[in-house]
């Protein structure tokens, strides 16, 4: 995981039990303190930036099968009434692949274009007069390629067999 974790008030408890007669009776009597409620917020943590969880399991066949899961998120904007606004991406997948092999996931995660034109308006429309007008355009792509490489640590048994078992063959002696 890769990141930091963000606050974000999810709740808030009032601790003030008072009725509305007893808080204005409380105020008037110069006990205002008593009268005001205090609010407890309850903060939740998001992982902010790229979390990515890896679950092996080695087949039989030497291949390793790997469930992937793939998870972004970012701040998308300001926030909206004090809880900000977040922007998630999230894959969940199964890859099989023989140990030393790599995998490669790719990902377009924005792409912005922009379009500026200098010059008098309508000018460009004309036949014969397009170069006239300064045109600039820009691109910009934001791109998250991973590569995955699974290794065995550890052998696991021979080709077609199964984990072998102890047997013990010896007959108990007799009395």
């Amino acid at each position: 995981m890769d990141g930091e974790r963000y606050p974000i008030e999810t709740a808030s408890y009032s601790s003030a039990t008072l009725s509305p007669a007893i808080s204005a009776a409380a105020t008037a009597a110069g006990y205002g303190a008593l009268a005001q409620s205090q609010n407890i917020p309850q903060i939740q943590y998001e992982n902010l930036g790229l979390t990515l969880k890896a679950r092996p399991k080695v087949m039989r066949s030497e291949d390793v099968a790997l469930t992937l899961d793939l998870k972004i998120e970012a701040l998308a904007g300001p926030s909206l009434n004090g809880i900000p606004i977040l922007t998630s991406r999230q894959f969940t997948g199964v890859l099989t692949m023989r140990a030393g092999e790599t995998a490669v996931l790719f990902s377009d995660l924005s792409s912005q274009e922009t379009r500026a034109l200098n010059g008098m308006p309508g000018i460009s429309d004309i036949p014969g007069l397009q170069d006239i007008t300064d045109i600039q355009l820009s691109q910009n792509v934001a791109r998250l390629i991973v590569l995955v490489t699974p290794s065995i640590a550890r052998e696991t048994q021979p080709k077609g067999h199964s984990p072998m078992l102890m047997v013990d063959t010896t007959t108990p002696a007799s009395h």
